[in-house]
């Protein structure tokens, strides 16, 4: 969240305000894990939804001022290969030759 946060593109789209809170609550996080305090899994769990609650309706209002029929960023899940066919991006087609 810290380098969406930091991102040149976002700083235009995002309420400044908002882009503190994020900030802050990433620096408290990180501050928190780095303790050497041993932590149990719910306890990473909260803090990880702490984290999600306070950053959704930030990237969801983000991400809706996106223009119409553009990704604000590329379906990470298909391999390239498939994405640039999905694409149109096709390029040339190589038979092997025996």
């Amino acid at each position: 969240m810290r380098n969406v946060m930091n991102d040149p593109m976002i700083q235009q789209k995002i309420n400044q305000n908002d882009k503190k809170k994020v900030l802050k609550l990433c620096d408290d996080i990180s501050q928190w894990i780095g303790a050497k305090d041993k932590r149990s899994e719910a306890e990473y769990v909260r803090k990880k939804q702490e984290l999600t609650d306070l950053c959704k309706p930030i990237m969801i209002q983000l991400y809706s001022t996106a223009p119409a029929g553009g990704n604000v960023r590329p379906n990470m899940s298909q391999p390239s290969a498939e994405r640039e066919e999905a694409q149109g991006g096709g390029g040339p087609i190589i038979d092997e030759v025996d």
